[in-house]
């Protein structure tokens, strides 16, 4: 049975135009601020923005209530005696100990969340979460892999950051290559996050991503299918709820 399709029901927006809000989860040292990019259906937080004063600390070593991941934009974020630079990427599951968090001189981050955020003390041992864990991954030292699309390699280079075994969600580091033509309309069974981490300077469209804006794909929404052809080299955060498919209208 071919699945209910939905149209227009994409949304591209500047992160930047985005209100500040606190970001003040239970358990939690306040003072952070967040640019919400997605909530759930019920309300609860899913990804943000989040801007680290500096000075600020979390005062002590915690235990998040549900999984959460984390990319460094820009600034340093110490977390557990590790200086997490633009770039890193960190995963800490539901109930394992990480930390204290703090900022030296200020971040910004972008946070995903599996469920709605909160911490409590971090335990004195963390039974098996802390075993699937990613204190610091520096996303450029990834080893790439070129995807094959209809075929052939389009020059795409995905970085897998993450991924969960069983719901087969994952968080990618993809580069889109100058000259990419447009690959038609597509549909994915999940809901798709976007964030462009960067793009030269130079015209665009009113439908390009630029760097700083967020693209949220809804599961089942036809999207892309007017892309023009990519004028410059770009690198994306992309990440999904579920096994990610390709599928073409």
């Amino acid at each position: 049975m071919e699945p209910a399709l939905k149209y227009d029901a994409s949304v591209l927006l500047d992160s930047a135009t985005l209100p500040w809000e606190p970001f003040s989860p239970a358990g939690y040292a306040e003072g952070i601020r967040m640019r919400v990019l997605r909530r759930l259906d019920d309300g609860s937080l899913r990804s943000a923005v989040l801007d680290v004063p500096a000075g600020w600390s979390s005062g002590a070593a915690l235990a998040g209530g549900v999984a959460e991941q984390g990319y460094v934009l820009s600034g340093v974020l110490q977390v557990g005696g590790r200086s997490l630079e633009a770039g890193s990427f960190y995963f800490h599951p539901a109930h394992a100990a990480f930390g204290p968090v703090s900022s030296k001189a200020g971040a910004q981050v972008i946070a995903i969340f599996e469920g709605a955020p909160s911490y409590g003390p971090a335990p004195e041992v963390s039974a098996g979460a802390s075993s699937t864990a990613i204190e610091h991954l520096v996303a450029e030292e990834v080893a790439p892999f070129e995807p094959v699309i209809g075929g052939k390699k389009i020059g795409v280079r995905r970085r897998v950051l993450w991924e969960d075994p069983l719901s087969g969600a994952d968080t990618r580091h993809l580069t889109i290559p100058a000259g990419l033509a447009g690959l038609g309309a597509e549909w994915h069974p999940i809901n798709e996050e976007i964030f462009c981490l960067s793009r030269p300077p130079g015209p665009t469209d009113a439908a390009d991503l630029k760097a700083g804006w967020y693209l949220f794909n809804p599961a089942f929404a036809v999207h892309g299918g007017h892309r023009r052809e990519q004028p410059c080299d770009m690198t994306l955060l992309e990440w999904h709820d579920g096994k990610w498919e390709l599928n073409r209208v």
